[in-house]
Parts: C-alpha cells; structure tokens; sequence
C-alpha cells in the first residue's frame, strides 16, 4: 500500500506542476503589455527628437546661408538662397521678410506636428512653432524714434515748459512739464531739416502714445519750414482729450496741401493757455512717421523686450517686430 500511495501522490505533483495558473498567465501578459509600450514610447520619443533635430539643423544652415548672401549682397534675399538645400524629410518655407528682416518655417514629412522657425528679429537659433505676426521692416523717418537727447526735441519757451527724458510703460520718452500755464508746444525736429522734406500732395503718417497723471487737452499739428517757423499744414490739427493715466496711441495721416514745395516738416504738441496746472506734464513716446498712408500696427520706441529693432541709420531707422 506504502508504494501505490507514493506513486499517487507523485502524479498529483506532477500533474500540479504541469502548467501556469490563469492568475499567472494574466500577470505575465500584462507585463509584456507594459513592457512593449515602454518601448513604443521610448522609440517614438527618439525619432521625434532625431526628426526636430533636423529641422532645427537646417533651419541653423539655412540662417548661414542668408548671412553670407547679405555679406556679399548688403541685404537678405527675399527668398531661400538657392545655395543651401534641406534635408530629404525636411520642407523650409520664407514666410515674410525683406532687405533687413526675414521669418523662416521648418517642418518635416516625419511628423506634421514638427515645426520650427529661424526668426532674424529673436533669438539667433531656431524657435519652437510658426512664424508670429511680425511686419516686414517698416522705414521711420524720424532721425532718432528714442528721445534720450534734445537735438530733436525742443520746447517753445525754456520758461514755460521743460523738457526732461524718462522710461515709460519700458519706453524711453519725452517728458514735457509745465512751469506756468501760458501757452506753450514741444516740437519734435524743427531745427532746420525736419523729420522730412515735403511737397504738395505728399502723404505722411504720424504715430505717437502719449499719456499724462493728470485729466488735460493737447493739441497735435504738422508745421513747415525753417527753425523759427510755426505755419502748420491746414487739416493736420488734432485736439487729443487725455484721461488721468491712461495712454492714448495716436495715428494720424496728412497730406501736404498745394503752394507748398521741398519744405522741411515736423510735428508739435501744442499746451493751450490756461490748461492745466504748474507741474503737470505728458510723456510722447513710441514715435513713428512713416511715408504715405500707413495703417499697420506696429511702433518704434527701444522696447527691445518685445523685440524691435532700430538700426541706427539717422532718417531711415527701421522697426520690426511683434505686433502693438
């Protein structure tokens, strides 16, 4: 009996033993599960990063085509140099630009979710999304749109009113203070050239914020002619109501009436007698004039924050950058 017992038992072991249990067959599946989509993950992972590399690899190449053909040229082509070719899965788009400015797209046919842009006015590497909203170069002919120095800005009457240079809302400005309440203007570029010389039938738009701590009234005006001159264009006249600490952003487009030849123009902002108080004032600052009629929104002032640049270049300073 001891022996058939043994033998009994031992088929039962073995029969126990034989295979996996469903507890351990589901245990096993769902590690390979978890396994295998680690590994999906991790290898998708890499080839997006492999396929933004790319991108941004071109876009970098492509940016060093663009210098070299400005330093043989003097200005960007409006257009991918012919010279440099992308990778096979990589399309390189111009999107906008001109002689001084140019926004490049990079994507790949890998993953349509890729893409990057070599924008000239950031950063000098590529930026992760699509071209922004930036304007091509705008030409403003202000002598110098960043008010830091009085050859451009004089008031009437040193005794009236006092001229002081401050940074507003990260803007330099113009700052005009009263010392009595006689009449009284801030000229911008009467010394003789003008911001610009005009004729009969030209065009020009004006730009400018302007804000004040106090509840006044200004008047805007177009003038012509020498230093000492105060005729202004009929029809330029602009009163601006402003309110306590609230900035006004103005536009304004003139045009030169006839009986007017080659004249030297420029703008002012004139303080009325008797408006006001001993010690309030207005910041100007942001200041554009840009040939003809221009509607964009975009404005010159040194916030290099938001990206805009000016060259420098007296007459012909040039902004680009994000929308106002």
């Amino acid at each position: 009996m001891g022996i058939h017992n043994f033998i009994a038992n031992t088929k039962k072991t073995v029969k126990r033993n034989h295979g996996f249990t469903m507890v351990e067959i589901v245990i096993v599946v769902v590690v390979i599960g978890i396994l295998a989509g680690i590994t999906i993950v991790s290898y998708g992972s890499w080839r997006k990063n492999i396929s933004e590399g790319q991108v941004k690899s071109d876009l970098s190449g492509v940016a060093s085509a663009m210098e070299g053909a400005r330093n043989f040229g003097s200005t960007y082509p409006t257009s991918l140099p012919t010279n440099f070719k992308p990778s096979s899965d990589v399309t390189l788009t111009y999107k906008s630009g001109d002689a001084k400015t140019y926004c490049i797209e990079g994507t790949t046919a890998r993953d349509a979710s890729i893409i990057f842009r070599y924008d000239i006015s950031e950063k000098k590497e590529p930026q992760k999304g699509a071209c922004t909203a930036h304007g091509a170069s705008v030409a403003n002919l202000m002598h110098n749109p960043n008010p830091t120095a009085g050859t451009y800005w004089k008031s009437s009457s040193t005794s009236i009113m006092t001229l002081s240079y401050v940074t507003t809302a990260g803007y330099n400005a113009v700052r005009s203070t009263r010392l009595t309440t006689a009449n009284v203007a801030l000229y911008g570029e009467r010394n003789g050239v003008g911001v610009v010389t005009g004729s009969t039938g030209d065009q020009h738009t004006i730009m400018f914020t302007i804000v004040s701590p106090v509840t006044t009234t200004v008047t805007f005006l177009v003038g012509y002619g020498g230093v000492t001159s105060t005729t202004t264009l009929s029809g330029s006249n602009l009163i601006i109501n402003l309110v306590a600490n609230v900035p006004q952003t103005i536009t304004r487009t003139v045009t030169v009436p006839s009986g007017i030849t080659d004249q030297s123009l420029y703008f002012k902002i004139l303080w009325g007698p008797g408006v006001g108080a001993v010690g309030d004032y207005f910041d100007l600052y942001r200041i554009m004039w840009v040939p003809g009629v221009y509607t964009g929104a975009y404005g010159d002032g040194y916030n290099t924050a938001a990206g805009w640049s000016w060259d420098g270049t007296a007459n012909m300073s040039t902004s680009t950058g994000p929308t106002l």
